[in-house]
């Protein structure tokens, strides 16, 4: 049911079964980017292969090795899931940081990322005009300028409330880069988006994480049920959550309309406060 569906689109991308109702809460509590396969899921992907061939990293030859398989699994995630640009992107980001790794090279996070826009645009130039690649790399950058800024507003010594406050930090980078192009293409904003964030997120990765594990053992009887009925719990959770705040009033605001100058004069206004 709605559980499969939301399943289908959070792991793999696909959003066929998803119906409208839930695609426009998702929407609405600023929880869209979840369905969206993009760098959280390649993240995932990235760290499970990690913890995978860790025993790979004592030699030179063994971790040549070892960044090859990454790189290639990591593609042919990103080729299951459609070859989507945010997943693209976050892809082609990953395997430049284990080349440089490789060639044991330092890292600029600002040039990789110029590195894959400018050999994603040189390969396919229309993802440019691509609404999804626009809000990945506007979000990214977003993250990277303003989440340690952010973070370092408030510093608590309760590591739980500590990872919280991570988390929201991370929620609100994310929505002053990509705040003006959710005005300009969907006309609303999510007001509770800090909210979902919190639960969405965690519950998203572990998600892809007992999804990972269920493909691995899919062909063990009574094993794979198991993780399978807890697979289904967790969407159910997620979805109900999900749900709860999309009942709290006021939680999207709804017609904002601007134009692209709008547009642009924000985007020079966010880069200021960045300098500022």
């Amino acid at each position: 049911g709605q559980e499969f569906a939301v399943l289908s689109a959070l792991t793999l991308g696909y959003k066929a079964e998803i119906d409208t109702e839930t695609r426009r809460r998702y929407s609405q509590t600023g929880a869209m980017h979840i369905l969206a396969v993009s760098g959280l899921h390649v993240g995932v992907i990235f760290m499970i292969l990690n913890y995978v061939f860790a025993f790979m990293n004592k030699k030179k030859h063994l971790f040549f090795l070892k960044s090859i398989i990454i790189i290639f699994f990591l593609w042919f995630f990103a080729l299951i899931a459609g070859l989507a640009p945010s997943v693209c992107r976050a892809a082609l980001m990953f395997s430049l940081i284990l080349i440089a790794s490789i060639i044991q090279r330092k890292t600029s996070t600002y040039n990789i990322i110029a590195t894959s826009i400018f050999m994603l645009l040189t390969i396919e130039p229309n993802f440019l005009y691509d609404v999804g690649f626009q809000l990945s790399y506007s979000a990214v950058v977003s993250i990277i300028m303003f989440q340690p800024k952010i973070y370092k507003i408030f510093e608590f010594k309760n590591k739980i409330i500590d990872k919280i406050w991570a988390l929201i930090s991370v929620s609100i980078a994310a929505q002053v880069g990509t705040m003006p192009l959710g005005f300009y293409y969907f006309h609303q904003f999510p007001n509770y988006f800090f909210i979902t964030n919190i639960f969405a997120v965690p519950l998203a990765t572990l998600i892809l994480y007992v999804a990972v594990i269920l493909l691995g053992i899919s062909w063990v009887p009574y094993i794979s049920t198991f993780f399978a009925l807890g697979l289904k719990y967790i969407v159910k959770l997620l979805n109900t959550l999900i749900w709860l705040v999309d009942s709290i009033p006021f939680a999207t605001t709804k017609n904002i309309f601007l134009n692209f100058p709008q547009i642009v004069l924000m985007y020079i206004f966010i880069l200021s406060l960045f300098w500022w």
